[in-house]
C-alpha cells in the first residue's frame, strides 16, 4: 500500500486527521440520536487504523503548500496510530517543509528516507538516530540545511547517505564514523562544505565518496 489520503486532490496532498482532532471537529456539530457522536468517531478511528496499519509507504511528492499546519497535523496522526508496516517515506519536492515531525521515530520499520528538494528544512531532528533500520537517506538538494545531527552515527544500517546539492552544509559530523554499513557517501556540490571529520577514514565498507564540486574543501 501508498498512501495518499482520501478522495480529492486537496485531500491526497494533505496528512489524515489525527482521530482526537477529528473528535473534536465533530463535538462541534449536531447529531439527531446522542450515541451517533460516538460511533462516527469509532468507526473513523478504525478506519485510520485499518488503513495506517497496513500501510507500506508513505508518499507526499511535489507538494510545495506543505508548511508548519501539516507537519503538525502528521506528528498527531503517527503519535496516535501505530505504522509498524512502513519502509519508505517520501516528501521529496515539499518545498515548504520546515521540519520533519518528531513522530517519525515511531516508525521503527523505516528503511528509506527521501527528502530530495524540501528546500524549506533547516535541520534534521536529533531523535533521526533512532530509526535503527534506516538503510537510505535522500537529501539531494536540500539547499538550506545547516548540517546533520550527531545522532545520525547510531544508524547501523544505514548504507546510502546523499546530500549531493546540500549549499547550507558546512562541517558533518565525527559520529559519521560510526556507519559501519555505509557505502555510498555523496556530497557532490556542497559548495560550502570546507571539512571533513579526520576519522572518515574509519568507513571501512565505504565504496563511493563524491566529493566533486566541493570547492571550500581544503
Amino acid at each position: 500500500k501508498v498512501m495518499h489520503v482520501g478522495g480529492s486532490p486537496a485531500m491526497r496532498r494533505s496528512p489524515p486527521i489525527a482521530p482526537s482532532r477529528h473528535a473534536a471537529q465533530l463535538a462541534t456539530k449536531q447529531f439527531a440520536k446522542s450515541g451517533d457522536l460516538d460511533v462516527v468517531n469509532g468507526l473513523y478511528r478504525a478506519t485510520v487504523e485499518d488503513v495506517l496499519g497496513g500501510l507500506k509507504q508513505l508518499r507526499y511528492r511535489n507538494v510545495p503548500s506543505w508548511g508548519s499546519a501539516e507537519v503538525e497535523e502528521l506528528e498527531a496522526t503517527l503519535s496516535e496510530i501505530a505504522c509498524p508496516l512502513i519502509t519508505r517515506v517520501d516528501l521529496s519536492g515539499c518545498s515548504g517543509l520546515p521540519k520533519l515531525p518528531d513522530a517519525l521515530v515511531r516508525l521503527g520499520a523505516l528503511q528509506h528516507l527521501h527528502l530530495e528538494r524540501c528546500v524549506g528544512l533547516i535541520e534534521l531532528p536529533t531523535s533521526l538516530g533512532q530509526l535503527l533500520m534506516l538503510q537510505s537517506i535522500n537529501l539531494d538538494e536540500c539547499a538550506n540545511l545547516t548540517g546533520l545531527p550527531e545522532s545520525v552515527g547510531e544508524l547501523g544500517a544505514l548504507v546510502t547517505l546523499s546530500l549531493c546539492g546540500c549549499l547550507g552544509i558546512v562541517t558533518l559530523p565525527a559520529s559519521l564514523a560510526k556507519l559501519g554499513a555505509l557505502r555510498t557517501l555523496d556530497l557532490d556540490r556542497c559548495a560550502t562544505l570546507i571539512l571533513l571529520p579526520d576519522s572518515i577514514g574509519d568507513l571501512g565498507a565505504l565504496q563511493s565518496l563524491d566529493l566533486r564540486k566541493c570547492m571550500s574543501l581544503d
